[in-house]
């Protein structure tokens, strides 16, 4: 979902990154650390990459996140 909402959103503002609400272990990489896919503008190019899934780090008011169904 992430990887296709990248492609397809293009008008993102500078500066902002979307986290995509994902459960917290269904992405964890080889030193066991959760992720969760997220995009963001900056420096004139869009970015995306994956950001640290475990409630301290995620839950912050100024987080926005894209959630589906």
């Amino acid at each position: 979902m992430a990887l296709r909402a990248r492609l397809l959103y293009l008008e993102q503002k500078k500066g902002e990154w979307l986290r995509f609400a994902t459960p917290f272990n269904s992405m964890i990489d080889t030193d066991n650390v959760p992720h969760l896919p997220k995009f963001g503008r900056a420096l004139g190019f869009y970015f995306i990459e994956t950001y640290w899934s475990y409630p301290d780090a995620i839950f912050h008011p100024h987080n926005e996140f894209v959630v589906t169904n």
